[in-house]
């Protein structure tokens, strides 16, 4: 066999492992020379994708192949982070077409399209030893695209809908947080872990239980409760147990396409068949309008039998009017437009 095929050969078994890419320096480790580098690519059987980093087929470059052409460009000791490698994880983020690349914090790279560029303290010990391409540790990169939102409602949003999809728990993100001495939103974050370990796993379940249960004195609603319905297993978002209550909160996670709307109405049905009223809530009634939704729960709590009693948050909170039957107060009321079930 030729020298240059024998070195072809030796380019592309390297390439195999990297998701079909190359560098110059791995092939020319390979037996092949700048020449031959530049042969294939007239050949237009390689294709550039970065300076020195080479795709070793035609066509579209898949996003796979943009990942290892962007962790090679940055050199040795690089890793995928932020939201890169939580879609290596298999978590479902935002379309995010840069590719974030994390080195160590005394290293300089340059900038280039389509890469971004972090510089982190002991990057080495958040890397995780087997993955490939190299990347970071689920909770760090969970944690570092966390504290690289510009606001505490976005960082928030990324580490509850972690815990949501089950990717990893309370407790892992806390031993990772640890180890961040320095770190954006790093005591709202400890914080928000305290509230996910009590049992709210998304975003809108944090918001719900800080925003609607605590400031208005509701009792705290068991959380993801898993119940069953004939051969079918739920598990409710807040179930107010033995009130005979359940919200529902639709957030950006685990209520999106038509199937999930399916097994909602399923579930919804099989608690109203239980004897359960439940209110379906989304980011409209929790964020934008917390006051009503507590009120809305609070007047089905006190209609059912709850002996407590509904808190004013503020001056202008609704909590002020003191609930009668939950009819009456419902009557001309905003919360006419909220959703109800059962």
């Amino acid at each position: 066999m030729h020298l240059t095929t024998v070195s072809l050969v030796g380019a592309h078994t390297v390439a195999r492992g990297q998701a079909g890419v190359v560098t110059r320096a791995q092939a020319i480790s390979a037996g092949m020379t700048d020449a031959g580098i530049w042969a294939q690519r007239d050949a237009r059987r390689w294709q550039r994708v970065h300076p020195g980093i080479y795709a070793c087929f035609t066509g579209t470059i898949p996003w796979a192949s943009e990942v290892w052409a962007a962790v090679l460009w940055c050199g040795e000791g690089a890793a995928i982070g932020g939201e890169t490698a939580l879609r290596l994880s298999g978590m479902q983020t935002s379309t995010d077409h840069v590719v974030h690349v994390c080195v160590d914090h005394r290293r300089r790279v340059s900038t280039i399209e389509g890469i971004r560029v972090h510089r982190v303290v002991g990057l080495r010990k958040r890397v995780h030893p087997v993955h490939s391409p190299p990347r970071l540790r689920l909770e760090d990169a969970v944690l570092h695209t966390a504290s690289g939102r510009s606001t505490l409602d976005q960082a928030i949003g990324v580490v509850a809908d972690a815990v949501q999809q089950r990717l990893t728990t309370p407790e892992r993100l806390r031993r990772s947080l640890a180890g961040w001495s320095r770190l954006r939103h790093r005591r709202e974050l400890r914080l928000l872990l305290d509230d996910v370990a009590a049992g709210a796993y998304s975003y809108l379940e944090v918001r719900f239980l800080r925003d609607v249960e605590r400031p208005h004195g509701l009792p705290t609603g068991s959380r993801q409760r898993r119940v069953r319905a004939g051969r079918s297993i739920w598990f409710r978002d807040v179930e107010y147990v033995g009130l005979d209550v359940i919200a529902e909160l639709d957030g950006r996670l685990g209520h999106e396409t038509f199937g999930d709307r399916a097994q909602d109405m399923d579930r919804d049905n099989a608690a109203t068949r239980s004897g359960a009223e439940t209110y379906r809530l989304g980011y409209s009634q929790v964020l934008a309008g917390p006051c009503d939704a507590a009120l809305l729960i609070g007047e089905a709590l006190l209609a059912n039998g709850w002996g407590g009693q509904l808190t004013p948050c503020g001056a202008d909170c609704p909590a002020h009017r003191q609930p009668g039957r939950f009819g009456e107060l419902r009557q001309g009321s905003d919360l006419d437009r909220l959703p109800r079930t059962g």
